[in-house]
């Protein structure tokens, strides 16, 4: 959702004031909840688990 928002209510928007971007960001989350459409998980448990040791594994042998 925050990707979605920050490209579609803010960086395509055009806006003078805070009060213009914050009504523009109510606008879109009032549209965005009037049409859910939920996220589906296309990993298992597992497959995340095990994607995020992988991440884990390399930042941590990358000595920065």
């Amino acid at each position: 959702m925050f990707e979605e928002i920050t490209e579609k209510a803010i960086r395509r928007g055009t806006h003078r004031s805070i009060k213009e971007l914050a009504d523009s960001v109510t606008l879109w989350v009032g549209t965005w909840n009037e049409n859910l459409c939920p996220y589906v998980w296309h990993k298992t448990d597992d497959e995340n688990l095990e994607s995020l040791g992988g991440y884990l594994t390399r930042i941590a042998d990358s000595r920065h």
